[in-house]
């Protein structure tokens, strides 16, 4: 008797962090999910880069595309340093439904 009472925290630490964490990765993986269905084709309008800082006073630089959709909606998409120089205000882009980021139009 006294082993199971003994454990009894143990079980419920388990318990609690499962009840904790699932919702949280069910949450994560149904916006994963969203994203990679949409599809969408659009041009961009605008490209931004801003400075934060980080907790260590280190800069941080985050890099987004404006873009402007055929059904006229405005999505800001978060890229890399590498992608944010690849594309030009003026590109067309297209994302197919299971991709996760869009593709430069020729």
């Amino acid at each position: 008797m006294d082993k199971l009472f003994g454990s009894l925290p143990i079980i419920c630490c388990l318990v609690g962090g499962f009840i904790i964490v699932a919702p949280f990765t069910v949450l994560v993986l149904y916006l994963l999910n969203k994203g990679r269905k949409s599809s969408w084709n659009g041009k961009i309008v605008d490209k931004l880069h801003k400075v934060g800082t980080d907790d260590d006073g280190r800069d941080v630089h985050y890099y987004t595309l404006v873009v402007k959709t055929e059904e006229d909606k405005t999505l800001k998409i978060g890229v890399s340093y590498e992608e944010y120089n690849q594309f030009k205000v003026g590109d067309k882009l297209e994302k197919k439904s299971g991709q996760f980021k869009p593709q430069k139009v020729s």
